[in-house]
């Protein structure tokens, strides 16, 4: 066993937290372990003025910290399963799903939806976000936002914007839950695929570390990840895409809600597939070709 255990992270406020998590975690299960979080500042971090699609995708945030753990500069490293464009390849893998926090959407104003006033200013960067929330609100000015969850609520205080829509989870793991005003349940609003998930990247030859961080795996967590990314990976759509996807376990069943718009002026295609709940099922790729099949 190696001494000291590198764990790489992004170096934002949110991603440390959530590292530290692992940490937490892992020595519950190994107390003797020595870890620590190797800072890596990716492109995504860096270029904060520019949508995401149009200056690379959500890979940008794993860049940089993929190739440190390839050159064997950390062990293993900590990411935001939404953020992945892919779960293997390369020499990686995702080894280790932890148990998943919340996934739903969230806003963050001094009122909920239903009260905001006609043209109230709503900040995301996320395209599936505007979309939907169009179909709840289409009298609503939504307009790009971008950066870390500390910037974003600085931007909010500054009387910028009237609302913001953020993840539940990022609020809850800084300890910010004050903050929101009212939850959007999976049915208003379909998440990100993997939102609310952390993955624990490795090299895949590397034995220890997989040994190591077998424990914090949740199978349940893993099973409708793996399935809500499928379902993004098949159809092969960029970070830019409206497209939502969750799964959900309940009485041995797996249930797989998805959503994508062609395009934001068109309505969306919105499909549910409910299977048992065992290795090998993929409603995930289903679903994603009764898409692809009718545009």
């Amino acid at each position: 066993m190696r001494n000291k255990i590198r764990i790489g992270t992004r170096s934002s406020h949110l991603a440390v937290a959530q590292s530290r998590l692992v940490v937490e975690r892992l020595k519950q299960q190994q107390p003797e372990i020595s870890c620590e979080l190797v800072k890596i500042k990716t492109g995504g971090d860096r270029i904060k003025d520019r949508p995401l699609d149009k200056i690379g995708g959500k890979g940008l945030f794993v860049k940089e910290i993929e190739q440190a753990l390839l050159d064997e500069e950390i062990d293993f490293a900590v990411h935001s399963v939404k953020d992945l464009p892919r779960l293997a390849g390369g020499g990686l893998e995702i080894a280790c799903f932890l148990e998943r926090g919340d996934a739903r959407d969230v806003l963050v104003s001094e009122k909920k939806l239903d009260d905001l006033p006609p043209a109230a200013v709503v900040g995301t960067g996320s395209a599936r976000r505007r979309c939907q929330l169009g179909l709840l609100r289409d009298d609503l000015e939504v307009k790009a936002l971008r950066g870390n969850v500390d910037s974003r609520l600085e931007k909010l205080a500054a009387g910028k914007f009237d609302a913001l829509i953020l993840a539940a989870a990022g609020l809850q793991r800084l300890g910010r839950e004050e903050k929101i005003a009212q939850f959007f349940s999976v049915e208003q609003m379909i998440p990100s695929a993997g939102q609310g998930a952390l993955g624990l990247q490795v090299r895949e030859d590397d034995k220890i570390i997989k040994e190591l961080i077998s424990p914090l795996n949740d199978e349940q967590t893993e099973l409708c990840v793996r399935q809500e990314k499928e379902f993004a990976f098949a159809l092969d759509v960029g970070c830019g895409s409206p497209v939502g996807a969750f799964a959900g376990v309940k009485n041995n069943k797996l249930k797989l809600r998805v959503i994508f718009f062609k395009d934001e002026s068109t309505a969306p295609f919105r499909f549910e597939e409910t299977v048992r709940a065992k290795p090998g099922i993929n409603p995930g790729k289903t679903l994603a070709e009764k898409i692809l099949s009718r545009i």
